[in-house]
């Protein structure tokens, strides 16, 4: 697989784009306040980072998105923009799920735990053996009342907590820059998961609102 990657994130109130060499390499990363429009802003951000890296659309390797969870807005323009950019590229895609981004960034070789705010006093959250994107996983991603996850960190051998959410489980841990994925790693992510199983025809988002399943408590 040849070719940088652009990489999409547009789950959260922070976003942006970024272009990510075959070495893993950041080649260009432009970030966005996605408080506001994002569909105004995302294409000239992904037009932004090609010309910074000197680089055609059409010559790249492949296009990574985030898939959620994440707020609805926001993953229906990221998506539907990756969508057309690959379809108008002749270029593969890849969606990425938020939780395996947020997991890789922490670089743990040992357990680590992703975690995304939902409704108040619930999150979204996993745990992976490690941060590595095909590691094995000892919490099924899904919506859990925070309280109910802490005390089963310890028995899960937890080394690294990560994403929105670690606030609410964590309450005396403050929130911090990398509680929220960088467009860099969902293109290294993706670039990552698509040389062992594919692209993707058409990523499927996973909307923090409207979940239809019942928060879990651990244990229970």
């Amino acid at each position: 697989m040849t070719g940088a990657w652009l990489g999409i994130e547009t789950t959260g109130f922070r976003g942006g784009a970024a272009l990510v060499a075959p070495d893993g390499a950041v080649l260009a990363e432009s970030a966005l306040d996605l408080r506001g429009s994002c569909s105004v802003v995302l294409l000239p951000t992904v037009e932004e980072v090609l010309k910074a890296a000197g680089l055609e659309g059409s010559g790249l390797g492949g296009i990574a998105v985030s898939t959620g969870p994440g707020s609805y807005t926001g993953l229906r323009v990221g998506i539907a923009t990756a969508m057309g950019l690959s379809a108008g590229w002749c270029v593969g895609l890849k969606g990425v799920p938020t939780l395996r981004t947020l997991a890789w960034q922490s670089r743990s070789q040992k357990p680590v735990l992703a975690a995304v705010r939902a409704r108040k006093g619930e999150v979204f959250a996993a745990v992976f053996r490690s941060a590595d994107p095909f590691s094995g996983v000892l919490l099924e991603p899904g919506v859990y009342i925070a309280r109910s996850i802490e005390p089963l960190l310890d028995t899960l051998d937890v080394a690294a907590a990560t994403g929105t959410g670690i606030p609410e489980i964590l309450t005396d841990r403050p929130e911090r820059d990398t509680d929220l994925p960088s467009p860099s790693s969902v293109a290294a992510v993706g670039m990552a998961m698509a040389s062992v199983a594919g692209f993707d025809g058409s990523p499927e988002p996973l909307y923090l609102r409207g979940f239809r399943e019942e928060a879990c408590t651990i244990g229970t």
